[in-house]
This record gives C-alpha cells, structure tokens and sequence, in this order.
C-alpha cells in the first residue's frame, strides 16, 4: 500500500488561535490550555500537495509534531478535525467559521513532550471524509485542526496544560508533518442478466454475471434449428440484430435475446415439356 508523507510548507500555514488572536509565522505551536493566561489554544496545520487520488481508501494517517520545549503538565486533551473543504486556503481569523469534517478523533492525555516526535492516534476517519469529498484531487491541500478538548490541571492552577511544537518558521525540517497510507478501492462491480426466449440460447448461457466497471461482455445468439435470431434487446430497448452484441457494464443491465421461427423453405416445381 503506497504511503505518502507531507509536511507543512510555509509560514502560514501553522500557527494557533489565542483568546480571539491569530498567531502565524511563529516558530512554536501551542495546543491546550493555559491556566496562565486562562485560555485555549486551538492550532491550525495545513498541508499542501497532497497527493491521493479521488476513490482511495485510507488505512492510516499519523499527525506528528517536534516537541519545542519540556512540558509535562496534566491533563491535556486535543480534537482532531479537518477542514471540510476540497482545497483549502490557510486559516485566517475565521478559523472557527471554517467548516469542520464529520469525523473526528480524540487524543486525550497527550504524553508529557520532552523531546523528540510525538505521534497522534490514526486519523484516517477524518482523512477519508475529505478525500471522498465531490471535488477532491490529487494534489490538492488539506487543513487538520488540533483543538483543546478540556484540558486541564485539578491541582495547580497557574500551569500551562500545553503542549508546545516547533513550527515551520524555526525550520522547515521541524514542521508537523502528516504520514498517509492508502489503498485503491475495489472497482465498482454490476450484474449482467442474460436471458433467451423459446427457439434457441446465447453464448455466454442465460444467467447473470458479475463485471467490474468497464468491462466489454461480448454475447452471441445461438439460434435452434428451425428458428433464426431476430433481435437483441438492452434493458427492454431494441439495440441490435447482429448476432453478437457488446455491453459495455457501466451499470446493471438485462440482455434479451429474441428467436422467431424461420420461415418455411420455398419448393421448386419442375416442369417438363415433350415435343412430339
């Protein structure tokens, strides 16, 4: 299964949201809250160039962040969204306007961060919903966001219930990055019924058939002796009198084949004229 790993790219496209403040081309990320400053922290992370077709099926997707500083208090609780939109453009101070997917996945009691990668849990559900999305392609951007989800410290209030990562402003190589595992989807598959009337039979037999999207079924008519073919009949329409016929399985389709009795030879009387 193909993998693909992308990281953010520019200054904007990281950056967290502070009691109604905007914080972009900054070099540290923080998610939670902070008692400090009795707020949350809700980060933002987009990601261009995301190269999945349309029609994959997701597996798995990992979020990871660099930590940027020792921060070990209890409890820190995140939500993990994304955008529900096809191509979007770096988040602004409309960052809670901006529509947010369906699925969503909890990382609560994110580890104290000491140093190095902390990775989220699978994030596919939310991956999958934006692929799936009418005018996804591949290529396309797409924007996680990383919530506090009730954060908290029962004992000392005045603690950060953060978490702090490096962004891409301090350097490219420290940026979060999204690591993608995905599968083509099965191909659509549809029946082909094929039936004869009285008089003869068809090659393939009468029954139904499962195709996968696109194939080509060549049919012959088999007419009995005494009958010939007469038509072929493509979900209930006339479509042919040639003896083999083409469906081409872009949905379910019924194929009649039609037989009449042959019409009766035509004799010959011989007449014979003596000269005497």
């Amino acid at each position: 299964m193909p993998t693909i790993t992308v990281k953010v790219s520019a200054g904007v496209d990281d950056g967290f949201v502070q009691k109604g403040m905007l914080f972009n081309n900054v070099i540290m990320v923080d998610i939670g809250y902070n008692y400090k400053i009795a707020g949350k922290s809700d980060a933002f992370l987009r990601f261009t160039s995301v190269n999945i077709p349309k029609g994959m099926t997701i597996t798995s997707a990992k979020l990871r962040f660099l930590s940027a500083q020792t921060l070990a208090e209890p409890t820190v609780n995140w939500l993990i969204q994304a955008e529900a939109t096809a191509n979007p453009i770096p988040a602004d101070y409309d960052y809670y306007d901006r529509p947010r997917t369906v699925a969503s996945v909890p990382w609560h009691d994110v580890p104290p961060w000491i140093s190095g990668w902390y990775e989220s849990p699978n994030l596919a559900s939310v991956i999958q919903e934006i692929i799936n999305l009418p005018d996804w392609i591949a290529g396309n951007a797409m924007q996680l966001f990383v919530q506090d989800d009730g954060s908290h410290d029962s004992v000392a209030k005045d603690s950060e219930c953060i978490r702090r990562a490096w962004a891409y402003e301090q350097n490219p190589e420290y940026a979060a990055e999204l690591e993608i595992t995905y599968e083509e989807a099965p191909p659509p598959q549809y029946t082909l019924t094929i039936s004869a009337t009285a008089g003869g039979t068809t090659d393939l037999a009468p029954n139904s058939y499962l195709y996968n999207e696109g194939t080509v079924v060549t049919v012959t008519a088999l007419p009995d002796t005494g009958y010939t073919f007469n038509h072929w009949e493509l979900d209930g329409v006339t479509v042919s009198t040639e003896t083999s016929y083409n469906v081409t399985m872009d949905a379910d389709h019924t194929l009649h084949a039609v037989f009449s009795p042959a019409p009766p030879a035509k004799g010959f009387l011989e007449v014979h004229t003596y000269i005497k």
